[in-house]
Parts: C-alpha cells; structure tokens; sequence
C-alpha cells in the first residue's frame, strides 16, 4: 500500500470536516515550552524509541516483531480518539492513551510517570508532525448518554448491528469470527483482526458503554474499523454502543490482555515466529511434528503430566526448564529460551504459555489459571564462537572429509539420512551447534537414534533406521550406506542410545574448517527469519495469494448481465458452493442500488467488437448457413480449450478446477459478456493484475471461437439461450439518489474489503504479488503464470514438476520443442497447456534453464559422447529386467503404467540426471515410489546407457524377456 501523501491527508481531514459541519478555528501552536519538549524527548528516548524509532516513524528495532506494528508519529494517525475520524487526537486523547496503554497490543500503561512526565510525552509527540502546528485544533464528539440500560435498548442495538453488518467482520454471535475478517488489513498492509467483542478486556479504546459509543462514532484511522457517524444517528450509536458492551466478559480469549503485553495473540506469534516452536513442533496440523511432540491438545494433556502441577504451570516449567521433563520417546533437545537463538523476553514467555494452555481446550481459560507464576529467566549471552567464512563452510559440509551430505541436507540439497539442518540456528545457539560436533550422542534428535538390528544368523547391522514396512528395514550407516534387511530374517531390533554420526568427525576438521562449518549452518538463519518471524495472521504470505480475495468491480457490469448479478448478490452459493462471498442478506432494493453504483464506475467506453451474426441471434432464429458458421467455431473452440488444459483450473460440471479456485464455469453462457469474453482472453491482467490466468497469447480468431464455444454451445448451456446475458441497458438511467443509495449498501457490506472497487479501494492494500521482471525469462515466468503449477526456488504451486534445477534434468532441445508444442506425456489433467510460445520465447527459456537452474551435483558432462549400440547396452538391458523396470514402466506397447512411459527417454533427460536419479531417487522427490536398489556405481552406469539408447533416432526395441528357467525335477 502506497503510503497516502500528507496533502492528501489534509484534504480528507478537511472533507470529512466539511461533511459533517464542523467548523475548526485556525492553526494552534502545537509545541509547547521548549523545556517540556526537551524533557519529553528525554523521557521518550528513555521508555519510546525501542518500539516506536529514534525519530518516531515506528521503525524501533523491535517493531518487526510486534502486531499490531507501533504508531507512526509522523503521520499522526491516531486510533484512539474522541474526536472525527481521519482528524487529529485532543491532548487528553493522547495523555489517556499513554497512561492506560492499549490492552491488546504491546503498548503498556506508564503509570510509572508522573502526570508532568506524560503531559511532556504528550507534547513532544506533538512536536513530531507538522500536522499539529498546520491543521486546525480538533474538537471532541463525544456526548451523554441518552438511554437507559434495559432489554429495548439491547434489542434496538442488536438490530442495528445486523442492519449495519457489523457481523461481517466481528461475526453473528460477537466472537470476531466474521466471514471477512480474515482479509481485513491496515493502511500500511498489515494484518488486521476484527475484535472479539465478548474479550472486553482488549477494547483497545475500553470497554465501558462510552467508550465503545466513542469507538463507533470516531472510529480507528488508517484500519478497516471505519467511523459510524454518517451510518447511524447519535442515539443508534449508543444503543449499538450497550449491546457490544452486553457482550463483554473477562475469560481468556484470543486477544486478551492479561497484563502488559501478554495476550493468546502474542503467544501465537511467539510460537510461529519469535520462538521457533514450529520447527519441531505441531499445533493443528501446522509445523514440523517431528523433531518435537504434536501439540495440538497440550492445553489437556499437561495437565496429566505431573501430578500436583495443573496444565499452566506445567507449560511454564517445561518452557522454562526443558530438561526438567522429557516426553517419552523423545531426547533433551529443546532449546533454552534464555539462550542467544531464542531470546525471550519474559511477556513473550507468559503469551507463549497462554496459547498452548488453550491448545485443546473446549472453554475459556481463566484470568486466575495465570497467577503466581514466578519470573521466567533473564536472556543470557554465550561467548561467540570462532569466526569462520559460511562460503568455505558449504564446501567442508559437502567435502569428502566431513560427509555431512552424505546424511544431512541443507535447504533441499543433501541426503535425507539424517535431520535436516536448515533450520538448526533457529533451535540451537552457536555453543549447541559446537557440542553438537564434538558430542554427536549428546542430545538425540528425535526419530534418527541408532538401532542394532540382529537377524536370525547372529549378524549385527548398526545404523538408524531410514524406512521400514511389514516386508523390511531399511538401515543407513556412519557413511550413508543404506542395507536391506527382509522382516523374516530379523530376530530383535535393539534401540541405542547413540547417533548414527561418527564420533570422532569434529577431530578430523582443522579448527579453521570447524569453524568455517559452524559459521556456515548459523548463515542459514536469515532465510528462517524471512518465513518464521513474519506474524502467523499473515499466513506466511503465498506469492499466488492476492491480498484482496475478489476480484475487482470496476467493470463487472461489462462482465456479467445484470440478472445473474442480482441473483450472485441475493445468493452467491446457489451459483458457486466454494466461493468464499459470504451471503450478504441483501434487500432486492439494496441489490438494484448497489448495481446502479457498479454501473456508475464502469467505464462508458468499454470497447465493443464486431461479431457476425451467428453470435449474436437465438439458435432458433438462425439460417442454415449461419448455424454452420457457429458449428464450426465452437468445434475450434473446444480444440483451445483442450489445448489451453482450462479444465485443469476451471471446474465445469462438477469435473476439472484441480488447481486454485478458478471460476466455475458451468453457467458461463448465462453469465458472461461475449465482448468481455473476447477481451479478457487477449490479456486477463489488464483487467486483474492479480489473476492467476496466463496470457495465453491467443489470435482474435481464436479468441472469437472460444467465447462462442463458452456462451454458445451446449457444454456450457448455450444453446438454450437466447442473446442474453448480452441485454440493452436498462432504458432509464439510475438516479443519483440511488448511485448514493448503493454506495452506502457497499460501504456497510464492507464490499472493499475483498474486492477493488472505484472509490473504496484508496485506504486498503493494493500489492503487485509478482515483482517486476528482471529478465525475459522472469518475464515469461509471470506472464504464462508458471508458479501457479510448478514451484522455481521455493514459490509456487506444488501441482506440477519443480523447476529449480530443470536445466540438469532435461535436454534442451527437448525444452524448446514441449514449451511450443507441448506433448501428452502426463494424466490428461496434468497436462501442459499450449502457452503459444513463439520459438524464439521458448528458446529465452531453455537457455536461461540450461544456464541458472542447474543442479551442481549431477555431471553435465556424463556420457556426453556417448553412441549406445546393442553390445554397450547389453548389460544395463538386463539389469532393467533383472529388477523388474518393466513392471512400472512402459517402453513402447510393453511394461506396466504406475511410472513414466520410457520410450524416448533419451529424448528428454540428460545422462547426468538419469545416473544421479537412479543412485538416489528419494533425493530429488522424496516421496516417489521408485525403489532404491542401493545401485553400484557400475550398475547405475550400465542402465543409464540402456536408457540413452531408447531415443528416437535409435528406434531401440523393447528389451526381450529372457525365458524362465525350468522346473528340475
């Protein structure tokens, strides 16, 4: 969101002013004495700047860490006010707000300062905006209370809640779970909860009867919490103002305060972000899970732990002291939060224990459940260890003298062995790390402790157990060596209590390499920060998620005719059962104003084309010729379609929509234009920057044969039709009382929260989620949406093969040919689309694939030479059928279907792939069902020749079946 510039500030405050007939004197000195500034600033250096910035810009170097992020005293936007919304605090606002703090929130309550001391805060504030000395000296809203508490005013209140569609945001019964809520953002992007109104304990601006009627008539600037005063009268806002404040009440819930800032909400964020919980650990189904217990139901289960320690205290202690309780099965690995990697404070280790008290639970904690619990430990700093170069550490992990990946991976490059160390700087501090080296068996990760398997003929295989099922184990060595052992010839599977990591690994390490070794794993920290820290409301940002979950209205009345709109607002389900609208229980009146509005904002010079008259007359209105000319486009219509693969995205009775949530498209005849068909299809983003839809560079007349293949035939419900939904306008313009009308029906239905729409959208999020090309192939990438499929260096979708090292795997004339003209080589469902790719854009993204995504493990230069003839492909055609390929695997009309046909594998994959692939399938898809035969080098070798020769220049028959041994007597 760009941030709005102060003129513009200026101009809103003075409208909005206008608007509701207020009349401000001119400027009023905003300083103060110079002395009082000076001490203010002292006093803000003092207790402000770590959260807020030396220059107050709240930039401080915790407010990364902080949600809802610190004020901007800049910008002076104030939520906390009695005075119009958009316009500047009272001073008695800002003295309140620092004196009481703001429950909810990190901010606290400094009643440790003297009265002089805040009013000084107060003004020094002041000092920091220019907005204070330009702009007029606000006035106060508030007034007294009318009405007397009783079950009329309730229901009255009740009823304009409903009417006013608070429950959008805050939910039907209050509980803050409204239907939209989880869109809401601030100004400045960030996420934004609508409140749990039977918490009233996190009213941020309190949570008595005139404070709430202050909260709705003012309302929170720069957040999605907009003032009432035009929406309700005075004494409606009061009645609104008793019914929130019936629903109030003092239980734990997700936004409670307990003290200064400890709340379920912090803790959540401690878990997910601060703490690093969720690298070891699971709490409903989100986190690692392995290193750690799942826990989804601790808030019950920790309280039968320890007998005589309820549930909050067993947190506590365990948090606090790791060691002091060991959950069966698993070892002592848990970090200390007092240690550099954490760092907790002790607010975040009290937040941190209210979340997972409630994890399970099926009522509300308790404010007493908290009391007494003693001071967590103070942060502790290590010794640093010897500097190392992370660049030379890479090298010594990868090195044949330390072998770690042989058995450990790093960001997805490795052996999966052995625990992943991707994040192992979030969980250790450097010292643990060291000792991790010189005392392999300390602390035992949990899953990867050393087993003794004995079978029946007395041998002992030691190693850790990588995959076992009812038929075998499997058991990897010091080295990475993985042995096969079948159930029925094992005695007893013994546990030990030692790591499969050799001993003895950190003395074979010069102390330079060790250190370089250790500066390496602590590198991988940041990219952890980048993904852990950010707070768990922002559902660690997917870049195919549009902040805005709609799409934007400015045109929809070109898209859609008019009756299907009516009917998608007066009940969006009973067009699309997965759309994620809400019903808005819309009067027919409102939906007719709110139409007028759409119509008002859209653009008068839509452009129009010329179609023949096949697309725009009844079916059976149509000549013999005419009805020809429609047969046969919508036949091309449908190869497009088949070609473009829309079914992989798009659902059409009850088939297809296998990726994202592309609209149905069932109805599309009685929903769409023909005109916005057309043009939308020549280029989806310039109507929705955000869509997920490529450009599939379609010709007109291509474009012309698929809109009427989609409003014209029967696959969509065409046929039936008449022109519509292709109407006239209506014949007598809207009137500007009901333009007004449907603009207050969209303000109240809070349209703007998921949807741009002209007029709305200036104080919500608008975030290109595809950064600006940096290359032609970037610019290929974003333009045919790749990412909605495959994943490219950890975005993307998961749908289709990952494309991070696709210039290793295949071969690039391969690669030109398929992105032209793709191939059927997957499920029909999964195939490719026909992007139309000119040979020249095909040939920007096999060069760039063949330069950049390139695996530096797998040998480019493998049997680069190589001419496979019958006698040096011999040996790897009988160890294809020794191993039973062929039961997976088709190699022309003859070979089983579970795996990838092999007929011109050659064709496609690079030698170096193929070998690597065969030596370790798990490595590059770790849960492919492809069997790792534990392959020698020779042999990986022999078969990788027998599969370069099944190419289409060799023409190489399927391999013969050798003829099974008789039976001896």
């Amino acid at each position: 969101m760009l941030r709005m510039d102060f003129v513009g500030r200026m101009r809103r405050a003075c409208g909005i002013a206008c608007v509701l007939g207020f009349l401000w004197p001119q400027g009023v000195a905003a300083q103060g004495p110079a002395a009082d500034i000076k001490a203010g600033r002292n006093l803000y250096q003092t207790y402000c700047w770590f959260c807020h910035g030396v220059r107050g810009e709240g930039d401080g170097p915790v407010a990364a860490f902080l949600s809802p992020r610190p004020r901007d005293f800049i910008r002076a936007e104030y939520k906390l006010r009695s005075t119009p919304a958009g316009s500047l605090p009272t001073d008695a606002d800002i003295l309140l707000t620092i004196t009481r703090g703001i429950p909810g929130t990190h901010m606290p309550g400094w009643h440790s300062l003297d009265e002089k001391q805040r009013r000084q805060l107060v003004i020094y504030l002041k000092s920091l905006s220019g907005r204070f000395r330009v702009e007029a000296a606000p006035f106060a809203v508030a007034a007294a209370d009318p009405l007397a508490a009783g079950p009329a005013v309730l229901a009255t209140g009740r009823t304009l809640y409903d009417e006013v569609k608070c429950w959008l945001c805050h939910g039907q019964d209050g509980a803050g779970n409204g239907p939209i809520t989880a869109a809401l953002v601030t100004e400045w992007g960030f996420p934004f909860r609508a409140r749990n109104l039977h918490d009233g304990a996190s009213y941020k601006g309190g949570s008595a009867v005139p404070d709430i009627f202050r909260t709705i008539s003012t309302g929170f600037n720069d957040t999605p919490m907009s003032s009432h005063q035009q929406l309700l009268t005075e004494r409606e806002r009061w009645s609104v103002a008793h019914y929130v404040a019936s629903l109030a009440d003092r239980n734990v819930s997700r936004e409670t305060l307990l003290d200064d800032g400890v709340s379920w909400q912090r803790g959540q964020w401690v878990f997910f972000g601060r703490g690093r919980c969720i690298v070891c650990h699971q709490v409903e189904g989100k986190g690692a899970g392995t290193r750690g217990p799942d826990l989804t139901h601790v808030g019950v289960t920790a309280a039968t732990r320890q007998p005589g320690k309820s549930a909050v205290r067993y947190l506590f202690d365990s948090i606090t002291n790791p060691g002091e309780f060991i959950v069966p099965d698993y070892s002592a690995a848990m970090p200390h939060i007092n240690q550099e990697c954490i760092f907790l404070a002790a607010d975040e280790v009290r937040s941190l224990v209210v979340y997972l008290a409630a994890q399970g639970r099926s009522s509300a904690l308790n404010l007493q459940e908290f009391a007494g619990l003693p001071e967590p430990p103070a942060p502790t700093a290590e010794t640093p260890p010897p500097a190392g170069d992370p660049a030379a550490g890479w090298l010594v992990f990868n090195s044949e003298k330390a072998a770690c990946a042989k058995c450990h991976s790093v960001q997805g490059r490795g052996s999966h062995l052995a625990p992943d160390l991707s994040n192992l700087a979030a969980i250790q501090s450097p010292r643990q790390i060291t000792e991790s080296l010189l005392e392999p068996s300390k602390v035992l990760t949990h899953g990867y402790a050393q087993v003794s398997v004995i079978t029946l003929e007395g041998k002992q295989i030691t190693g850790v157990v990588v995959r076992q099922n009812a038929a075998e184990v499997r058991v990897a060595d010091d080295k990475g060596n993985v042995q096969v052992i079948p159930r029925d010839d094992i005695d007893e599977i013994v546990p030990q209590k030692m790591s499969n990591m050799p001993a003895d690994i950190a003395k074979q390490l010069s102390p330079v390499e060790r250190a370089d070794l250790i500066a390496f794993l602590i590198d991988q920290q940041p990219a952890l920060d980048a993904v852990y820290y950010m707070p768990p409301q922002a559902h660690f940002v997917n870049p195919l998620e549009r902040n805005k979950n709609g799409p934007p209205l400015a045109n929809v009345v070109h898209k859609v005719g008019a009756q299907w709109l009516a009917e998608w607002l007066k009940n969006p389900q009973s067009h699309d059962p997965r759309t994620f609208m809400p019903n808005l229980q819309l009067a027919d009146a409102e939906i007719e104003a709110i139409a007028a509005y759409l119509g008002w904002v859209a653009d008068a010079d839509f452009p129009k084309y010329d179609w023949p008259t096949e697309m725009t007359k009844p079916v059976d209105k149509l000549t013999s010729a005419e009805y020809d000319r429609l047969d046969q486009a919508t036949a091309r219509g449908k190869q497009i379609w088949s070609e473009a693969r829309c079914s992989i995205c798009h659902r059409v009775q009850d088939l297809g929509g296998l990726v994202g949530h592309a609209p149905d498209l069932t109805h599309a005849a009685r929903k769409l234009r023909r005109d916005w068909v057309f043009y939308w299809l020549e280029d989806p983003r310039y109507y929705f920057p955000a869509t997920q839809m490529p450009h599939f560079r379609f010709s007109p007349e291509d474009r012309k044969s698929l809109t009427a293949y989609l409003l014209r035939s029967d696959d969509f419900g065409g046929m039936d039709l008449p022109v519509s939904p292709d109407e006239p306008p209506p014949a007598t313009p809207p009137t500007v009382d009901q333009i007004h009308r449907g603009r207050v029906a969209i303000e109240r239905s809070r349209c703007n929260v998921c949807h741009d729409i002209p007029g709305f959208s200036d104080s919500l999020l608008k975030k290109d989620e595809w950064p600006e090309p940096r290359n032609d192939f970037e610019l290929l990438v974003r333009d045919s949406r790749c990412l909605t499929c495959h994943t490219l260096n950890g975005r993307g979708g998961s749908f289709a093969p990952e494309l991070t090292t696709v210039g290793s795997r295949l071969k690039r004339e391969w690669i030109e040919h398929f992105l032209v003209a793709p191939d059927v080589i997957r499920p029909l469902l999964q195939q490719m689309p026909k992007m139309n790719l000119t040979p020249a854009e095909a040939r920007t993204a096999a060069t760039y694939a063949k330069k950049r995504l390139i695996d530096p493990d797998i040998d480019p230069d493998l049997l680069h030479d190589f001419q496979p003839d019958a006698e040096n492909t011999a040996a790897g055609r009988a160890l294809y059928e020794a191993k039973g390929c062929q039961a997976c695997h088709q190699i022309g009309m003859n070979g089983g279907a579970v795996g990838p046909t092999l007929t011109r594998v050659a064709d496609r994959l690079e030698p170096g792939f193929i070998y690597a692939r065969l030596k370790s399938p798990q490595k590059f898809k770790p849960d492919v069902v492809e069997p790792d035969y534990g392959l020698t080098n020779s042999e990986a070798l022999d078969l990788t020749k027998f599969l370069m020769s099944l190419s289409q220049a060799q023409s190489a028959a399927p391999p013969a079946t050798s003829p099974k041994p008789e039976k001896q007597p």
